[in-house]
């Protein structure tokens, strides 16, 4: 797990020993904590908790950059989408947890809710999540936006 995390965000250990590991990838003394307790079980798909954890890129291209760096060293996205609201691609961790990672496409947080409000995102979710197969057709659905 620690790996898994230090090559997602390309970042290190500011602590770490068999037990417990800080990381992070900026100036915060940590960002992360993985902990390895002793009697544990991994979790269940089933259990309820956490869904998955979102981190937003400023501009779509450094989301794309981001996917093609993963990609060259083989972490590869379970699945990409245009939720109307982001343009997402989701990682899954060794324990089963997504990671989103997106760019917004409102301008504002209050566009963007004024949007989860409307009929139209509501058919975004009736109809179920659109698969992109690839770098160029999530590039095209986010300029097909507003």
């Amino acid at each position: 797990m620690v790996a898994f995390y230090k090559t997602f965000f390309g970042g290190w250990a500011s602590y770490e020993n068999e037990h417990l590991a800080f990381l992070t990838y900026d100036n915060e003394h940590h960002r992360i904590a993985v902990a390895n307790i002793p009697g544990t079980s991994p979790k269940s798909r089933t259990s309820a908790g956490l869904e998955h954890i979102a981190f937003s890129y400023d501009k779509l291209e450094d989301l794309l950059l981001a996917y093609r760096q993963r990609k060259s060293i083989g972490m590869l996205p379970i699945w990409c989408t245009n939720h109307g609201v982001t343009i997402s691609i989701y990682y899954q961790d060794p324990d089963g947890n997504q990671l989103e990672t997106q760019v917004d496409t409102f301008e504002t947080s209050e566009e963007a809710n004024a949007f989860m409000d409307s009929e139209e995102f509501a058919e975004i979710r009736l109809e179920g999540e659109l698969k992109y197969k690839s770098e160029m057709e999530l590039l095209h659905s986010a300029k097909s936006l507003r």
